[in-house]
């Protein structure tokens, strides 16, 4: 084993922010086990889907005989957390016998042994199957490599766990764009001095066709001087001390004249721990008036089982409302929609209106297919 167990785990959870992930990690593992090839399956192959293996020697990856290899691997139905050799599992002529497509697969790959582990992660429901292939001219794999994997495998568990997350996450993310794209909801996040940090991709797509709004030296402005006073005011007030749930909105007329862009800007809450003086910052909110999403009330309330209540002025936000506006339209008082709000982000899990309308719009997506 020419490379270190404490580079392998290094390298382990380096790999996991790479580009591609895991490329690095089975590269050196193939070092660290002297053998021919590393691979590892995660999503499982099928009939107009090669899956997705990632290995530094890709070999017959994504051919059909790769697919009908996997679904006959004799390691296929194994329990998790336990590491398998092949050459201890079954003599040559039963695993040709027995396993004929996986086999042929592996003579094809000049393959003599493996070594495999599968692993779970039970949220997400992920799966990782790791493969360490020998190739002739090698020594089968024993004891040593055995307990290589023993102490590799809490490593395994904690990175698998930690890709499960990112993977999520990013979906989370996409699943959040691509929403807010199709329900043409922008979405800038400020620094307190008025900074960009970053877009989503409906803000991007209105900032390149709209000529009220622009961002120039890396800051969002307004064409009109009232229009950028009114948003120096709202990005003042919600730096300074207000309520987590404060908002500030303000409506710029649009250049064509027959409609007007509604801005509504809401602090971002981060937790105490992760707080600097360069962490606050305040998303705006980017919706064209005309921009108008057909869900009714009634909807709402089988979609999320909330109130009548809580639907009307779910379907007001939805609509491109500002909370103060939703308050008026609906005849109620301030305090009685904040609380209303606070009732529908618990039941749906959120806590800002523009993940409200995110989830929204992924729930009730079927609705304007």
């Amino acid at each position: 084993m020419s490379a270190s167990l404490e580079r392998v785990i290094l390298e382990l959870y380096g790999s996991l922010i790479e580009t591609p992930p895991w490329e690095s990690f089975l590269k050196i593992l193939e070092d660290y086990f002297e053998c021919r090839s590393c691979a590892l399956l995660l999503r499982t192959p099928n009939r107009g889907d090669a899956g997705l293996l990632v290995s530094e020697t890709r070999g017959l990856t994504g051919s059909s005989l790769m697919i009908e290899a996997f679904h006959d691997s004799p390691f296929l139905h194994l329990p998790d957390q336990q590491t398998y050799i092949l050459s201890r599992m079954m003599p040559a002529e039963e695993f040709r016998k027995k396993h004929k497509r996986h086999y042929e697969y592996n003579q094809r790959l000049g393959t003599i042994d493996i070594l495999a582990l599968n692993l779970t992660h039970q949220q997400s429901g992920m799966s990782f199957r790791f493969r360490i292939l020998r190739s002739e001219g090698s020594e089968p794999f024993g004891d040593r490599e055995l307990e290589a994997m023993e102490k590799l495998l809490p490593h395994l568990n904690i990175a698998t766990g930690i890709y499960a997350r990112l993977v999520q996450q990013q979906q989370q993310i996409c699943i959040s764009d691509e929403t807010s794209t199709r329900l043409g909801l922008g979405m800038v996040v400020l620094r307190r001095d008025g900074q960009v940090v970053t877009l989503n991709p409906a803000a991007e797509s209105i900032l390149k066709s709209a000529r009220d709004l622009y961002v120039q030296g890396g800051q969002l402005h307004c064409a009109h001087r009232k229009d950028s006073e009114k948003l120096a005011e709202g990005l003042r007030l919600l730096a300074g001390d207000c309520a987590a749930d404060a908002e500030y909105s303000f409506r710029i007329t649009a250049s064509d004249g027959n409609s007007s862009w509604l801005l509504t800007l809401q602090r971002n809450e981060i937790p105490q721990e992760f707080r600097d003086d360069q962490s606050d910052t305040i998303s705006v909110l980017i919706r064209n008036s005309r921009q108008r999403t057909t869900i009714t009330p009634e909807q709402l309330e089988q979609l999320l089982d909330l109130t009548p209540a809580e639907a009307l002025l779910a379907a007001r936000l939805v609509q491109g409302d500002s909370l103060v506006e939703a308050a008026e339209t609906l005849g109620r008082s301030r305090s009685t929609v904040r609380a209303q709000l606070a009732a529908i982000f618990a039941k749906t899990g959120v806590h800002k209106q523009h993940q409200l309308i995110s989830h929204i719009m992924q729930v009730g997506s079927e609705l304007w297919l």
